[in-house]
């Protein structure tokens, strides 16, 4: 038998090189790398731009309820409805020890270029002394029994009238009894604004106290008088006077209120005001005078007698020199800064300020021709918003205010446009730029290598 031949064949298996491409060589991985990158270029070119719209932002004058503001060179709170405190960059924390007043509430700067705080411990010492020498007392130790405070017999003083009986706090049987908190002083006024010398003047003090009444108020009228007026107005209130003053000049009229437990005031800055009295004009007539004509007749021969003609005084009228036009009197006229300490604003922003009430304020912008007018409260204050952005470039804003007593006007030169650019950032985008072109290279070149 013959064997069966069985021949086995082998399959030839053929095998390919594997075509696949890694990830960050294909199309999908270099369109992941290019928006990497540009997410990367805004990113940098939003952190040039924020050190310009921080000190934007805080250069317009928005009231956080006397919160810590950064405005780009340091701290500092504002009040921008106040009609007492209308400029908010005045309280920048740039001393230490200095104090700032922010509805109706004192703070003080622990250390230059630092925060605002309420707590008057955290400044060294405690808070500095105000221009009027005030320094923040110890708590005040309540009487348990009703005291009357009298006149001393022996002052030389005859107007000095003495301090009211007032009812102390109930003694506390819990405990000791709570500190008495001092009043606050939050604005003064005069009217008219402007006064001829021996006239009276009215001052308006007004005051609140958070823990009791404001009863009285001390008055300081700059030409070396004081005086004083007892009213219990609550816990808020304005307490008036008249004065008058006899020659004419500048004064500085300051005031301070007290409560019902006989603590005081301090004397903040709104708290005081300058004042003009002006000389009463003196009116010196022209008197005519007239002399008679005498006409002389020639006469026929020496020894006649010459004769003479009068002329009638009666029929004379004599003329008065008119006096010159008077010059219109200076009104209040106040403006928040609106730019920031570049002196660049925004292409729209508010415009703010102070006046006598009621008084029409004229805006104009130029070159742009923005104008406007509005009118101020009843407390004096008043606004008025750019709507139409203004162009790039130098511009000039003139501020006048009208009323019956006078007229004031202020023209202030600001710039719209962004200011000094940070060379850090601009620096930074540079390169960010440089790094994007060659990470698209990089992928171009990849992609087309695969």
């Amino acid at each position: 038998m013959m064997a069966k031949k069985i021949i086995v064949r082998a399959k030839k298996s053929s095998s390919k090189k594997s075509s696949g491409i890694p990830f960050f060589r294909s199309p999908a991985g270099g369109l992941v790398i290019l928006a990497g990158a540009i997410a990367l270029l805004f990113f940098l070119l939003g952190a040039l731009q924020q050190n310009t719209d921080t000190r934007s932002r805080a250069a317009t004058c928005d009231d956080k309820n006397c919160e810590n503001v950064w405005n780009g060179q340091g701290w500092m709170i504002t009040n921008c409805n106040a009609w007492w405190d209308p400029d908010g960059d005045e309280e920048l924390c740039t001393k230490q020890n200095s104090l700032a007043l922010c509805r109706a509430k004192l703070y003080c700067c622990p250390s230059a270029g630092g925060k605002w705080t309420a707590d008057l411990s955290k400044c060294p010492g405690g808070a500095s002394p105000t221009p009027y020498g005030w320094v923040a007392p110890s708590p005040t130790k309540i009487p348990t029994a009703t005291s009357t405070i009298k006149p001393n017999p022996t002052s030389t003083n005859p107007t000095q009238a003495p301090y009211p009986t007032y009812t102390p706090y109930p003694t506390n049987t819990q405990g000791a009894a709570p500190a008495n908190k001092r009043p606050d002083c939050v604005g003064i006024s005069m009217q008219p604004t402007r006064l001829t010398a021996g006239r009276s003047a009215t001052i308006y003090c007004s005051g609140k106290d958070s823990d009791g009444s404001v009863v009285s108020a001390d008055y300081y009228f700059g030409d070396g008088s004081t005086g004083r007026a007892d009213k219990d107005v609550g816990g808020s209130g304005t307490i008036t006077t008249t004065h008058r003053f006899t020659r004419a000049g500048t004064y500085t009229v300051t005031c301070r209120v007290r409560d019902n437990s006989g603590a005081i005031s301090d004397m903040p800055s709104i708290c005081s005001t300058k004042y003009t009295v002006v000389a009463a004009p003196t009116a010196k007539p022209i008197t005519a005078t007239s002399t008679p004509m005498a006409t002389v007749t020639k006469a026929a021969s020496i020894s006649a007698m010459p004769t003479f003609s009068f002329v009638d005084l009666s029929t004379i009228t004599p003329s008065v020199q008119p006096s010159p036009t008077g010059i219109p009197a200076e009104i209040l006229l106040t403006v928040s800064p609106f730019t920031n300490a570049q002196g660049y604003a925004s292409a729209t922003f508010t415009m703010r300020g102070t006046t006598e009430p009621n008084t029409q304020v004229d805006v104009v912008i130029d070159p742009d021709g923005v104008r406007g007018t509005v009118v101020a409260d009843a407390k004096g204050a008043w606004k008025y918003v750019v709507t139409r952005a203004l162009t790039a470039g130098s511009k000039i804003a003139t501020v006048v205010a009208v009323s019956d007593n006078g007229r004031s006007e202020q023209k202030i030169t600001f710039s719209v446009g962004r200011g000094t650019p940070n060379l850090g950032g601009v620096f930074m985008g540079i390169g960010a730029i440089i790094l994007l072109g060659v990470v698209g290279f990089v992928v171009y070149r990849r992609l087309n290598e695969g």
